[in-house]
This record gives structure tokens, sequence and C-alpha cells, in this order.
């Protein structure tokens, strides 16, 4: 697949991959879609992902990555899906995410992710119009965020109990 350096989609969902993602995945430079959900993928999210300087939509949902999200996602400024939902990454979310500003959707739910979101969410994502953070260890003065969420469609504040943000989207 490095070969083929004009794909722009890859739709890999429902496939039982399995192992790491392949970093040669990285190299292709006109990606705008890599959905990699519903896989058994591990391990860590590959580095060379912040070289898809063209990516729109990125999704790792519903997988088995572990570690921490890397701050090079933030390197991703055309990215308006980030989609890491229902995996076991752990650590802090990092803030160069909240540098995209092309942004619209933010999930990452079902996961171990720790520590507290800016205040300023808002003011920096102006584009925001889903962010779930469900099933999660965020905790802090997040309230102020969700003082300024009065753009977004869909909110989800972290819980023990919630549903498939997707699922509410789709009003199922």
């Amino acid at each position: 697949l490095a070969h083929l350096r004009r794909l722009k989609f890859m739709n890999f969902v429902y496939n039982n991959f399995s192992g790491g993602v392949p970093s040669s995945w990285g190299v292709l430079p006109e990606l705008q879609v890599l959905d990699l959900g519903n896989n058994g993928f591990t391990g860590a999210i590959p580095t060379s992902i912040s070289n898809l300087s063209k990516l729109e939509y990125l999704s790792l949902s519903y997988n088995f990555l572990q570690g921490n999200i890397p701050k090079y996602i933030g390197n991703l400024q055309n990215l308006m899906t980030l989609d890491m939902r229902d995996n076991q990454l752990t650590g802090s979310l990092p803030l160069t995410i909240f540098n995209i500003s092309s942004l619209q959707i933010i999930s990452i739910s079902y996961n171990g992710i720790s520590g507290t979101l800016p205040t300023d969410i808002c003011s920096r994502l102006q584009k925001l119009e889903g962010l779930y953070l469900s099933v999660n260890e965020l905790y802090g003065q997040n309230h102020r965020v969700y003082m300024y969420a009065q753009s977004f469609k869909l909110w989800r504040w972290p819980t023990t109990n919630s549903v498939d943000p997707y699922q509410e989207r789709l009003g199922t």
C-alpha cells in the first residue's frame, strides 16, 4: 500500500486485522481518510501518522490500542474527525489536539484517559460539534467548558454509565 502515493481513502473497518498499525501507511501523502475501526490492532499509535498532512478523518475506534494519545496528532491540521473511542488508551489528552482548528468531532470515550480539559476548548475549536469523553478518568473544572458548549450539536460528559455517542447521534 505504501506505493499507492495518490491514495486518498483507506477504509479497513471490520477486517479482523491484528498486530500493530503498520507504520508504512504513514507515507501516503494524499491520504484524507483513514478508518481502521473495529479490528484487532494492538500496541501504540505509530508516529508515522503525523506525516499524513492531508488527513481529514482518522478513526482508530474499537481496537486494542494502548499507551498515550501522542502529541504529534496535533500536527494533523486538516483533521475534522478524531475517533479513538473504545481502546485501551491511557495518560492525559495532549493539548496539541486543541490546536487543530478544523476539528468538528473528538471521540475518545471508553478509554483510560485522565487529567483535565482546557477551559478554552470552545474558543480554540470553534468548529467543534461533538465532544465525546464518556467513561474516562477526566476531572477538574470542566464545568466551564460546558458553559461555552452552546453550539455543540452533541455533547457527552465523562460518566461511567453512558450510551454510545453515535447511537445518540443517529437517534437509536
